[in-house]
């Protein structure tokens, strides 16, 4: 895991030894002119090597000041410790978990260095002090980033071993352009910082803009960039008098401005801290730091030295990612399984619909087009009807066909049908009947055979009714001899069928 960067400030700003009394600041300021906050504290704070007196990682000592820079913040000259810009490898980043292969830092407070003491050769007053604590203020945060020690530092009294255990969060969230709200770029009147982009640092570089566009200068905590004009402690003072206060019947407040503007980043990493202290340095670790420097005295280090400890409790990182809760693709999909299932309907059914209301409005609107519906309506009638009579005839064939056996084929049209020619046995008997009736020219059955029934005119062919006829008489033929047999005595004779 690469680590992070690291600020630690002195809750002592401030030398005595640099400045000597009230007078001597109060000449040290009418002396000069070009005075500034940002100037002075940079000149009168601690310099590296008398704060950071041992560094290591893992147990490898390295030189603490060869890699850290001084920053000023608001509680004064402060540096930052950026391990990932050294040029050795081994110290970029923890191998494994634990305090054993993090950072240790061992820091001197310099109570000695202190204001206001109230000895007897000590007449300043303690205008550079930092609140009621003695030791150290530090802040773990990203690299590159503006520290903020007042809303998220850590602190160290002398004398006290503190053990920090990091975890890694990262964020990733959507721009505006994928419905997010995040950012990447500074807004465009911003647009001139060479800063990496945070919301911090947005939001600072908003307030010296505010302030130097409301009093011509702006504090030197929020001039990050260096691009404003910086103001004295009395013109900061002034400038907040005029601008930010707020007198609402009794009670008196300051309202900065919000800096909506600036959007949360797009990818950021954040370190939550867990804290630990131990009381008091051991009488082996006083004795080993003596031995390495002789100049620091056991009753000096037990008086002004702390210990931290940096490491990560876990080789791992949380990733927190913004997602589109729903896409428009998800969002038609809800709406049609919700029409599908309460209403029955799909976009195939809402589609019909369409259909029908747009050709009935058509209807309404245009007479061509009832002209054309009513046209298509006759001919559809006539169609119709046109069927009905070829199906009630085939019908009608159909009965008539069941009711005669010579008749089995259709040809042509439908009203037209062939008859079947006869078998030869029904025109034998036809014959034969016809051909006896005109032998005897009997009286008796004068009107059995007609020329409707005659087999000679019937053009090869008989229906149903004409055979029922000839078989009748072929009874009636039959009846006739037996008859007239009986009454010559003739009963030898057989007809030939």
């Amino acid at each position: 895991m690469l680590f992070p960067d690291l600020t630690i400030c002195n809750f002592n700003p401030i030398r005595r030894s640099y400045v000597q009394g009230q007078s001597i600041l109060n000449d040290y300021i009418s002396k000069h002119p070009n005075f500034t906050v940002d100037e002075f504290y940079m000149e009168a704070g601690f310099d590296c090597s008398e704060v950071f007196k041992y560094c290591s990682i893992g147990g490898r000592v390295f030189d603490c000041c060869a890699n850290a820079e001084p920053i000023r913040t608001n509680f004064g000259k402060c540096f930052t410790l950026k391990l990932q810009s050294s040029d050795k490898e081994w110290m970029h980043r923890q191998t494994e978990p634990g305090a054993s292969a993090g950072i240790q830092i061992i820091l001197d407070a310099h109570l000695e260095e202190q204001f206001g003491t109230n000895k007897p050769n000590d007449t300043t007053q303690p205008l550079f002090s930092n609140g009621f604590e003695n030791g150290f203020r530090y802040f773990v945060h990203q690299k590159d980033s503006i520290p903020y020690l007042v809303a998220n530092g850590i602190s160290i009294s002398p004398d006290t071993v503190a053990y920090t255990a990091i975890t890694t969060n990262r964020y990733v969230l959507l721009p505006r352009e994928s419905w997010g709200n995040c950012s990447d770029e500074y807004p465009q009147e911003y647009a001139q910082s060479d800063f990496p982009y945070s919301m911090a640092n947005c939001q600072s570089i908003c307030k010296a803009k505010y302030f130097t566009d409301n009093c011509g200068c702006t504090p030197s905590l929020y001039n990050i960039a260096e691009t404003f004009p910086e103001c004295s402690p009395f013109e900061t003072y002034i400038c907040i008098d005029q601008h930010l206060r707020t007198q609402t019947n009794d009670s008196v407040y300051y309202a900065a401005p919000d800096c909506s503007q600036c959007k949360l980043d797009c990818l950021s990493t954040t370190y939550q801290t867990s804290n630990s202290y131990g009381r008091g340095l051991s009488n082996g670790a006083l004795y080993w730091l003596n031995r390495k420097n002789s100049n620091w005295s056991i009753d000096h280090m037990k008086e002004n030295f702390g210990i931290v400890n940096i490491f990560f409790s876990e080789m791992t990182f949380t990733e927190y990612s913004q997602v589109q809760a729903t896409s428009l693709t998800e969002i038609l999909s809800d709406i049609g399984g919700n029409m599908g299932m309460f209403l029955g309907m799909s976009v195939i059914t809402i589609t019909e619909l369409s259909m029908y209301f747009s050709k009935l409005l058509w209807i309404i609107i245009s007479k061509k087009r009832r002209e054309y519906l009513y046209k298509k309506k006759t001919k559809e009638q006539e169609h119709d009807k046109k069927i009905e009579e070829v199906v009630t005839e085939i019908s009608l064939f159909r009965s008539r066909k069941e009711g005669t056996g010579s008749m089995s084929r259709l040809k042509g049209l439908v009203a037209q049908h062939q008859v079947q020619p006869t078998s030869p046995s029904e025109l034998n008997i036809a014959q034969l009947a016809w051909t006896e009736a005109q032998q005897n020219q009997s009286s008796e059955i004068p009107e059995i055979i007609t020329d409707d029934c005659n087999p000679r005119k019937m053009n090869g062919g008989v229906n149903e009714q004409a055979l029922a006829q000839l078989r009748q008489m072929h009874e009636k033929l039959d009846d006739y001899r037996k008859e007239k047999r009986s009454n010559t005595g003739d009963s030898g004779r057989n007809p030939t069928s």
